[in-house]
């Protein structure tokens, strides 16, 4: 017998998108195709803030504390994960 498997490679599912600038101060600014929702994350995982995308992909960060934070990214049924630092 065979047993057929269809299984997703990371890269499949990953989503390219970059952001700027890192480290930011105020205003983040994302570029990438057809970007839908951003979600940020403390380092420690917790959730900080959830923002869904619209043409101008840029979001505002000055009310959160200096330090790392981990933003999350979907497209598509895609994703992509990244790290940015508040100045």
């Amino acid at each position: 017998d065979v047993v057929e498997i269809n299984t997703n490679s990371i890269e499949e599912n990953s989503l390219e998108f970059s952001i700027y600038p890192n480290p930011v101060n105020s205003i983040i600014s994302l570029s990438g195709v057809n970007l839908e929702k951003v979600i940020i994350y403390s380092i420690n995982g917790k959730l900080i803030k959830s923002v869904s995308l619209n043409d101008i992909n840029k979001i505002d960060v000055s009310e959160l504390e200096r330090g790392s934070y981990i933003m999350k990214v979907t497209s598509n049924n895609k994703v992509g994960v990244t790290r940015f630092i508040k100045q």
